[in-house]
């Protein structure tokens, strides 16, 4: 499992390596629906997902696995705190209520996380 970094500002990029390949991971902060939305590039900043909104405890990208480009595991925003608010603009990140994770496919089958 792969904790990601989730840079203190209402946009970041930053680059990833999943499963050996190279990507650029696009985090925003939209104050109008108050959610954390997270896309995923290659490196010639073609989209390949865009605007994913970052919700708690759930397999954010399963559906997209069909997409030609995308890594073969999934992104998780989990809560690691007893704190039940929404996820918000601080509290997304190390040390925070919520995490995000990106868990290589042979993980989410060994956990049983995989569709």
């Amino acid at each position: 499992m792969i904790n990601i970094n989730i840079p203190n500002f209402p946009e970041s990029y930053q680059n990833i390596s999943l499963d050996g390949v190279e990507y650029r991971l696009r985090l925003t902060y939209n104050t109008r629906d108050k959610h954390w939305r997270m896309s995923l590039l290659d490196l010639d900043n073609n989209y390949i997902i865009a605007g994913i909104k970052i919700m708690p405890n759930q397999n954010l990208t399963w559906k997209y696995n069909y997409i030609a480009g995308m890594p073969s595991g999934s992104f998780y925003c989990l809560r690691l705190k007893n704190d039940y608010s929404d996820v918000g603009r601080d509290n997304l990140g190390y040390g925070k209520t919520y995490q995000l994770f990106y868990m290589p496919l042979v993980e989410d089958l060994a956990y049983g996380f995989a569709y």
